[in-house]
């Protein structure tokens, strides 16, 4: 065994001392970021708390500019050395001339940023090759985000990693995160070859066709592959077999996601019954839908809304208000029993029974297969899913230490699961009820089509081909979330998967899809790092469709602009506004979040496939700055010093003047604004650039 004992002691330009009270804590921040705190010394607010991963009890300190609304800066470090261990920071304020960061320039900040706050980590780190990928949740990200783990004999050791995002505008580090494990064993032993691991595991388990969907597009459609028949990524590097959250082994046909072939039907791309986004339900049903739920369950009373939330994952994000019985004037079964409605759909989308799950361990537990049929009454009593287009996930299994077995079922489509479309039931052991349902759908706009497709055999080629695995040194916690042992593993990283129809290896967690292919056609462009920004979050549209100095349609401009505030709390009203857009257009939460956003005025006709003009955007731009009242001012007629400026249209003129006296939008090297020219997408991307610094609050 290796004993890694790294101290933290002595580190230069770091203070390090043990952190009492809060005074202190304060002090400490303020001596970390004196540029960041100075002034607000009074404003900020303090908690302590205690975590394993973080090495102990850890002080937090916060500043929250705006009510509500999320922090503005939040640091938390080591109560005892004072290391940083956890940072974010939203810019108050940029340069007053902006400069595109590339991405080389955005890691060197990151590594002086570690090197100052850990310079006891600097030559025992590696980056990572590739990033997680970039999902979009309805708001534009411009940084650069970057990933290092500790290397020991050369191989990545999972527990201690270091994450650093970087502003590419303000050149800001916006986020640090560093999860470390000090004196931990090492183990050293014989592994596996390479070869024969992959050869054991991927013939064993085989590969299955389903739906993916690529986590960074805002407008995703569900992508056909063939992935390993597993829901585990790590092997133990002596024996093969699978290791479950604590590190321990079983055999590998246990580890099956499913025991059935699943054989696509054969048909074209598909679009989904309901579009996403489409709001089908008036709110002021859903206290009869939460009724009739508690009355197929055997509970009546008056239903009263309880709360509410939100349900947000990697690329989805759902609303839903929450329901409760009152029985006897009595409001405990508030907090015991309650329903979550989809307040678009009207759906289930969770519920919770406190009063069902057992107050103790003792007795006799029923056995899996008594929960499984009690989950599959609970779905098919509520009528919540079509058991018969779902398919159960095999290694939906009772958890050690936790009094309850937990069931998986996937939707299918086109007869293959769909994987992000689940449903969670939970079932008490010991009560033998169901005490929690859950459903996670992402929206998805179509679905690829299952004609033409690579047999298995070929897929199974190609991923064996690819050499999924790598050896890593994984740690593991235990049931009470304490650090285990750590274990040596063959890790599918990436959690490759094998595109059905072009046979093309693809990863499903790390640089978002097709990056190359925007990089192919951005390359030497004028606006090449502000375009990169944009297909990083998803905004722009497929690779085979796009070309930097193509024209961009209203609602492609829309969805950009309305991306740019990120404001926290939309109120996610669906309901269109415009003659022309129907309430179920798959860019209605877009196209509404621009009418709260100001961007554009509520009703009438909003023509969202038509082209923008630049005119317009100027428009579209004041409005969204919040200077619409100054540009409609009566009387009000600023000059302009356009050569074509009598080529604006009547009532813009003032817009314009604006737009191009803040810089957002500029003319041409032969002084003409091109009034009436659409904007193009090189355009759109600079436009962003220069807005964005605007709207920092």
């Amino acid at each position: 065994m290796i004993l890694l004992c790294f101290s933290t002691a002595a580190l230069a330009n770091e203070v390090n001392r043990k952190i009492n009270n809060q005074d202190e804590a304060i002090n400490h921040a303020v001596q970390l970021f004196p540029e960041m705190t100075s002034g607000k010394e009074n404003l900020l607010q303090v908690d302590i708390n205690n975590d394993q991963y973080y090495g102990g009890d850890t002080w937090g300190i916060t500043y929250q500019r705006n009510e509500p609304g999320p922090n503005r800066l939040s640091i938390r470090f080591n109560a005892v050395t004072g290391q940083l261990v956890d940072f974010s920071y939203s810019p108050e304020k940029y340069p007053d001339k902006i400069k595109v960061l590339n991405r080389d320039e955005a890691r060197k900040i990151a590594e002086a940023f570690i090197k100052k706050h850990h310079p006891d980590k600097i030559g025992i780190i590696t980056e990572q090759e590739r990033q997680p990928a970039t999902y979009y949740n309805g708001g534009i990200n411009l940084a650069y985000y970057f990933n290092w783990h500790q290397l020991v004999d050369g191989k990545q050791f999972d527990a201690n990693m270091i994450r650093v995002g970087v502003n590419a505008l303000s050149g800001d580090v916006i986020q640090f995160y560093c999860r470390w494990l000090d004196n931990v064993a090492i183990p050293q032993h014989p592994v596996m070859d390479l070869d024969t691991l992959t050869n054991k595991v991927v013939y064993i388990l085989g590969l299955y066709p389903c739906y993916v969907i690529d986590p960074g597009s805002a407008n995703p459609g569900a992508r056909l592959v063939y992935k390993l028949n597993t829901a585990y990524n790590a092997f133990d590097g002596a024996s093969g077999n699978p290791l479950d959250y604590e590190g321990k082994d079983f055999s590998i046909e246990e580890a099956r996601l499913f025991t059935q072939q699943f054989t696509p039907v054969p048909t074209a791309e598909t679009r989904p019954d309901r579009q996403p986004g489409q709001e089908t339900i008036e709110r002021d049903k859903l206290p009869q839908i939460a009724e009739s739920f508690f009355k197929k369950i055997g509970i009546e009373g008056t239903v009263k809304r309880t709360g509410g939330g939100r349900s947000v994952g990697s690329g989805y994000s759902m609303e839903f208000w929450n329901y409760s019985v009152e029985q006897d004037n009595n409001t405990y079964m508030s907090s015991e029993i309650s329903v979550g409605i989809d307040i678009r759909t009207g759906e289930i989308a969770n519920y919770s029974n406190r009063r069902a799950g057992s107050r103790d361990t003792v007795g006799e537990s029923i056995t899996r297969d008594k929960a499984l049929a009690t989950a599959t009454e609970f779905l098919s009593t509520v009528n919540l899913e079509n058991i018969n287009n779902m398919m159960l996930r095999d290694n939906s299994e009772y958890y050690p230490g936790e009094p309850v077995f937990r069931f998986i079922w996937v939707s299918l489509v086109n007869g293959v699961p769909l994987m992000d479309d689940l449903v969670h039931v939970t079932v008490d052991r010991y009560t033998g009820k169901v005490t929690s349902y859950n459903k996670m759908q992402r929206t998805v706009n179509s679905f690829a089509g299952t004609k033409n497709i690579i047999s298995p055999d070929q897929a199974l080629q190609a991923y064996l081909k690819a050499q999924p695995f790598t050896l890593i040194y994984n740690s593991y916690q235990t049931a009470s979330n304490e650090p285990g042992k750590v274990r040596l593993v063959y890790a599918n990283v990436y959690d490759m998967a094998v595109d059905a129809r072009t046979g093309e290896i693809i990863r499903t967690y790390g640089e978002n899809p097709d990056s190359d292919a925007y990089d192919k056609k951005i390359n030497n462009h004028w606006a090449r790092l502000p375009l990169a920004l944009l297909a990083d979050n998803g905004l722009l549209p497929e690779p085979k469709d796009f070309e930097p100095n193509g024209n961009v349609t209203r609602r492609e401009v829309l969805r950009v602009l309305s991306a740019i505030p990120n404001d926290y709390y939309y109120d996610h009203s669906n309901r269109s506004t415009f003659s022309d857009v129907p309430d179920n257009d798959k860019d209605i939460e877009t196209i509404m979040k621009a009418v709260q956003y100001n961007i554009v005025a509520s009703g009438g006709t909003l023509r969202p496939d038509a082209f923008l003009t630049r005119e317009d955007l100027a428009v579209w731009l004041v409005n969204m700055l919040g200077h619409r009242e100054v540009a409609e001012t009566q009387g009000l007629n600023i000059s302009i010093d356009y050569q074509d400026a009598a080529q604006i249209s009547s009532g813009k003129k003032n817009y314009v003047a604006i737009a191009t006296g803040l810089k957002l939008i500029d003319g041409d090297a032969n002084g003409n604004f091109r009034p009436q020219s659409p904007v193009t997408w090189g355009e759109l991307a600079g436009v962003v650039i220069r807005v964005t610094p605007r709207l920092a609050r």
